[in-house]
């Protein structure tokens, strides 16, 4: 799984390319899909912005906080990120709501297409952000996918309609339950006014298996490789 994780999904990585490969991937597609098509006269910002997106990968991503650090504007950020998101570099996640203005007020979470852009900069043995980046590549085509927000904490991920919603928390870890610390925000989800309205929790683990009852839900904890190999 680990390795997975490191390597990514692009035939050229398992087969044996270093990181080199995609580096110099995102950057032709960076030059011709973007910088010479949109005629981009600040290419240097645009790949300065893509590397914070990745440092940043599975947290809410602040826009004004982007421009701040890099001196341009907010709406330049915006316009750029969009054009990553348009050579589907990276994706986007809105809050979990029915609310368009809720998706629109919150940040976005932006997620990179591969694992193994996590490495770009060094390699990295965060396989918690990796695992979530891989969790949400599994999930991103449900129905309502976002992230779930609660009382200033955040579930990693939220589907299906109002009536019927699965919440998804990702921790690539083994020591876990839900007197855990770690899991609060879940907690919080099923102590809240709309608990009514979640029928499933699944806890996405290293290699822990087991099923804890709260607040009458069942919470399911499931290694990261059968979630992914589930159908």
């Amino acid at each position: 799984m680990r390795k997975y994780l490191d390597t990514g999904g692009y035939p050229e990585m398992i087969l044996g390319e270093n990181i080199k490969f995609l580096k110099n991937l995102i950057n032709d597609i960076t030059e011709r899909d973007i910088i010479n098509r949109y005629r981009i006269n600040k290419p240097f910002l645009l790949k300065n912005i893509f590397c914070l997106l990745i440092k940043s990968a599975g947290s809410p991503v602040s826009y004004n906080k982007i421009a701040n650090v890099l001196k341009t504007t907010v709406d330049t950020v915006k316009e750029y990120i969009y054009y990553f998101k348009k050579c589907f570099i990276v994706n986007d996640l809105h809050i979990w709501s029915w609310s368009e203005n809720d998706k629109i007020y919150n940040a976005d979470k932006i997620y990179p297409l591969d694992t193994a852009f996590l490495n770009f900069e060094a390699f990295s043995n965060n396989y918690g952000q990796k695992a979530e980046l891989a969790v949400f590549s599994k999930l991103k085509n449900q129905n309502n996918l976002g992230y779930y927000k609660i009382n200033g904490s955040e579930v990693d991920f939220a589907y299906g309609d109002f009536e019927n919603i699965t919440l998804v928390e990702s921790k690539f870890t083994n020591d876990l339950s839900l007197k855990d610390p770690k899991l609060n925000a879940v907690k919080k989800a099923l102590h809240s006014c709309r608990n009514k309205n979640i029928k499933r929790v699944l806890i996405i683990t290293d290699d822990l298996e087991k099923i804890e009852i709260y607040n009458g839900i069942e919470c399911v904890y499931i290694p990261l490789y059968k979630f992914l190999m589930q159908r």
